[in-house]
């Protein structure tokens, strides 16, 4: 079998195909992205210092214009905390956070749970909640991307 040739190979092409590329973003909601609470305080200076909502906005914006689908992952969590795991994170072990059932953010209904003001969706866009840490874990991004073919993601 003759060697292949790897610029002829689709799966190193280079060149996207709009159709079958998503943009995942995540987090990007009030309580992470503005501070809120003492555990959002750390993540949101990094937001602010590395400029991701306005570098979120200009990506979004050009990928809408390619064709391409926008995923939003939000963590959501209920009021009564009942579906929080408490997690020892970096934030947690150095003092930096409480735990994160003493956490009080990104509860279902509140403003802090919803996407920052720059970045809402627009009707083609997909939003999903997740409730751990992974935007795969226990969600239907999966199923989404498999459903629409998508096999390069942003």
């Amino acid at each position: 079998m003759p060697e292949s040739d790897p610029t002829n190979d689709v799966r190193l092409d280079p060149r996207l195909i709009p159709a079958r590329t998503g943009v995942v973003l995540c987090d990007l909601q009030n309580d992470v992205s503005r501070g809120s609470g003492p555990f959002y305080n750390e993540r949101a200076i990094q937001v602010r210092e590395r400029r991701v909502i306005e570098n979120g906005v200009r990506l979004v914006k050009g990928a809408r214009k390619a064709g391409v689908t926008i995923f939003f992952i939000t963590v959501v969590r209920r009021p009564d905390y009942a579906d929080v795991v408490n997690q020892l994170t970096e934030f947690v072990a150095t003092g930096k956070a409480v735990p994160s059932k003493q956490q009080i953010s990104l509860l279902q209904g509140t403003r802090g749970a919803e996407l920052v003001e720059e970045l809402r969706p627009q009707q083609s866009d997909c939003v999903l909640v997740k409730k751990r840490r992974s935007a795969f874990h226990a969600t239907a991004l999966d199923l989404y991307l498999r459903a629409r073919d998508i096999n390069t993601l942003i």
